[in-house]
């Protein structure tokens, strides 16, 4: 091995490998206790015994009882219920007894931290809330975190999930479903609820005011980016409305002897802390670049020593602009707020213009700060509003790196690296560990230059609304649809290495997913063929007769090492040089609940960067064909695809 190649390696490996005493979370998903069965088969008894005289359910069949029980289970198998999180379940039903008095109730409660990285919770009609670990990068006590959680148990208290019927659609448990689906007298019942619960409590009731503001912020960017009209929620009451009913459903309580923590302030920032790093790594996951630069520039305003937030602050911007190469001379984080909206949002004229910094508004509300009062800012240098240190993304990694670069922050290497495209020649004079991004198979893969031989075959599952009216219409359960669904598809193609995203272990589900969105998206922005066959031919033949609707195939080859090194973990545990991932269909009933079959997505991701990535989608309208006969067909479409990306 040539000298500078092995001293490239040597700092790749102390740059990437990743300390078991690492002070950055990451959840080890495949290392935990599953949850016990017993528990989705008990979902079904709590749900019939729960809702036995409520007036909107009618008769609770068995059916009924277990179409609910099976959602919670397929959002369990999607990987999107952490089995377990340190015991801080139990850390949350004590925050949970001091709001509710109805202590029995509350421990018949499930706990459950979300694999999501938005500001959210939600509350099955099962009696399980599901707390999204995104919540965490977003509040700041236990007084907070307790008016979310007495909101949603109002919510549960007041049976909404039932009155909307919502339980019947499969897609609320899937990972982007928006769980706000609660009618606005619905939510403001919820919210009256929660006052009433905290004012009997001792938490100071400005914590669920402190969460309304938080909304309100979530809200100016939704003005700025679709106008006034497009910013409400259809459902949800307008935040400021919120607060101001808050003040007059608070007026009466005493918040002088209230406290903002009352259970265990340690407990919830290493809480905190812990769930708000495994968001961002949910974040990096999904490649949601601009969320980690603004949720980790704001940290670094108020902890600019924090050298892992750096390493993600800086590490976000270069992947940003990795994947959005014209955005470099854009204006960082405010050409994000720059939409429809902006020209029609008096107070925020500034956004428009085209040489401001957003160093010189920080207090004006774009960002999620847990104070307008700039004093508590410990990057004093970037309060300069005369003296801007950067106004474009491009000046902002610049900025950063060299901030790395003066404070020694070993964890930035990575972005120096990568950043370089060539084999440093300045290795040997840096030893430094990277502990936010597990790039560890990644160096495996350039040490040894393993031929990997194999493919391996993903199939996801069909996303399906109304899933008690699919198995209805199918005549089999939807367990069954899947067993049957991957047997067809083997039989028919006669391959191997075939699996069910939901039968992979979690983690792999999460890099697969993963996967899925950077072939949709870089394939997407670095295109060089794309091809419509609206009316023309085909280079993908299939041997039966579908109507179609603008099937396309496009191609690109990647570096993968300067995407998302740390992704390629998934290609080295399954010896894979080549992952297929295959969206087989979307079935959705009509409102006469026939199934209506829209299409197939087929995604080749290789390992090897002289090879081209492929995403082809094929879309059919309407088809009448029996199940069997379009998973057989698409199936063989499937193996047509196969033999033109060889």
């Amino acid at each position: 091995m040539k000298k500078n190649n092995f001293l490239f390696l040597f700092f790749l490996i102390q740059v990437c490998s990743v300390s078991q005493n690492s002070a950055w979370f990451h959840y080890k998903w495949d290392s935990m206790p599953g949850i016990n069965q017993e528990v989705f088969d008990n979902a079904a008894d709590f749900y019939k015994t729960y809702y036995k005289n409520n007036i909107y359910v009618g008769v609770l069949d068995e059916k009924s009882a277990k179409t609910e029980a099976s959602g919670f289970y397929a959002d369990y198998k999607s990987g999107n219920i952490y089995p377990y999180f340190f015991g801080y379940e139990k850390y949350i039903k004590e925050i949970l007894k001091e709001v509710i008095t109805d202590t029995l109730m509350v421990n018949k409660l499930s706990i459950y931290f979300y694999h999501d990285a938005g500001f959210n919770a939600s509350m099955d009609a099962l009696g399980n809330m599901r707390i999204n670990v995104g919540m965490f990068n977003y509040i700041h006590n236990e007084a907070e975190l307790a008016g979310v959680l007495a909101h949603e148990y109002a919510h549960f208290f007041n049976k909404d999930a039932l009155q909307k019927g919502s339980f019947e659609s499969f897609l609320e448990f899937l990972p982007y479903y928006d769980y706000s689906y609660y009618s606005k007298n619905q939510e403001n019942a919820a919210d009256f609820m929660a006052v009433n619960y905290l004012k009997n409590s001792g938490y100071s009731t400005k914590g669920i005011s402190n969460v309304f503001k938080i909304f309100k912020r979530f809200e100016i960017k939704a003005e700025l980016l679709y106008g006034n009209n497009r910013a409400g929620s259809y459902t949800h009451p307008d935040p400021g409305d919120r607060i101001k009913q808050l003040r007059i459903l608070a007026k009466d309580s005493i918040n002088v002897g209230k406290k903002l923590f009352l259970v265990d302030s340690i407990k919830f920032m290493n809480l905190k802390k812990m769930a708000g790093q495994e968001a961002f790594n949910i974040m990096v996951e999904n490649r949601k670049y601009n969320d980690i630069i603004e949720l980790s520039f704001t940290k670094h305003l108020y902890a600019p020593t924090d050298q892992e937030n750096l390493a993600l602050l800086t590490e976000g911007i270069r992947r940003f602009l990795k994947d959005n190469p014209k955005q470099k001379e854009k204006q960082f984080i405010i050409e994000q707020y720059k939409g429809r909206g902006s020209k029609r949002s008096d107070n925020y004229k500034y956004v428009d213009d085209a040489t401001t910094s957003v160093l010189k508004y920080l207090n004006k509300g774009l960002l999620h700060l847990p104070s307008l009062d700039l004093s508590k800012v410990r990057a004093v240098d970037l309060l300069d509003s005369i003296n801007l240190k950067f106004t474009t993304y491009d000046q902002a990694f610049t900025y950063f790196m060299q901030k790395g670069l003066d404070a020694d922050c070993k964890p930035c290497a990575i972005s120096t690296l990568l950043n370089s495209g060539s084999n440093n020649q300045n290795a040997t004079q840096v030893l430094e560990k990277n502990t936010v991004f597990n790039c560890s198979d990644y160096i495996k893969h350039l040490e040894s230059k393993t031929n990997y031989v194999e493919n391996i075959y993903i199939l996801n599952l069909p996303s399906i609304n109304h899933l008690k009216y699919f198995e209805s219409e199918i005549g089999e359960s939807y367990s069954d649809f899947t067993k049957n669904y991957l047997e067809l598809f083997k039989n028919t193609t006669g391959l191997a290495n075939v699996y069910l995203t939901i039968d992979l272990p979690f983690a792999d589900q999460h890099k697969i997913n993963s996967l899925s969105s950077i072939s949709e998206g870089i394939i997407n922005k670095f295109l060089f063929e794309k091809i419509f066959y609206s009316s023309g031919t085909d280079p993908y033949p299939y041997p039966f007769e579908l109507k179609k609707k603008e099937n396309y195939a496009k191609k690109e080859t990647l570096e993968w090492g300067n995407y998302s090194p740390e992704l390629f973990s998934v290609f080295s545990k399954h010896k894979a040089k080549n992952i297929y991932i295959i969206d087989f269909y979307t079935i959705k009933l009509t409102q006469s609940f026939k199934v209506n079959r829209i299409g197939w997505r087929f995604r080749k991701i290789s390992l090897d960067p002289n090879v081209p990535n492929v995403t082809y989608e094929h879309k059919i309208l309407n088809s009448k064909e029996p199940h069997e006969a379009v998973i057989k067909d698409g199936a063989s479409l499937f193996k047509f695809f196969l033999s033109a990306n060889k």
